[in-house]
């Protein structure tokens, strides 16, 4: 896909399959219908150029590296059906700078944030109940963080090498 600049998945497409537009390096902006539930392995790994997600209202599950390397991916909104991130989903997203996780978010996966060097604020919903290894680990810009009541888990590392971590809140019942 050497040309694509801009892709729009109608509301009929249930799911994105693996590699669906693996390494498009062209593509700046993706919306993706209020059919889907399901964006699979890798869909847009490496589109190194992309700058807008437009997520559709009845996504459920982001599989592993679906994001990854997407360097300049500055926005994307996570709908409120999501339920899980997989392992480096968004990894080494360098410009996104705030992200705020919906209330249906269980599972955060493993390095799915980690490397997201802009990244300052991260709003976690209510629901997530797992923080995976590394989750955001190397996001240097990250300041404060506020663990929801939900979460019993937080896998080693979540937070590591966070260079400018100065608060940390935890709720009850969660375990490190």
């Amino acid at each position: 896909c050497p040309k694509i600049k801009t892709i729009t998945i109608p509301d009929s497409v249930t799911t994105i399959g693996q590699r669906a537009f693996n390494n498009c390096k062209t593509l700046e902006s993706v919306t993706i219908g209020n059919g889907t539930t399901l964006i699979e392995y890798r869909a847009f790994y490496g589109c190194v150029e992309l700058t807008t997600v437009h997520l559709g209202s009845k996504l459920v599950t982001i599989e592993n590296e679906t994001f990854a390397d997407c360097n300049y991916l500055e926005s994307i909104n996570f709908p409120n059906k999501l339920e899980s991130i997989g392992t480096s989903a968004f990894s080494n997203c360098n410009a996104l700078t705030e992200i705020t996780l919906p209330n249906s978010l269980k599972s955060i996966g493993n390095s799915a944030f980690t490397s997201c060097d802009l990244l300052e604020k991260v709003n976690l919903g209510e629901g997530v109940t797992n923080i995976g290894w590394s989750a955001f680990a190397s996001c240097p810009k990250i300041k404060t963080i506020t663990i929801p009541d939900s979460v019993t888990t937080i896998g080693q590392y979540a937070f590591n090498n966070c260079k400018t971590l100065e608060s940390v809140t935890i709720g009850n019942g969660t375990t490190i």
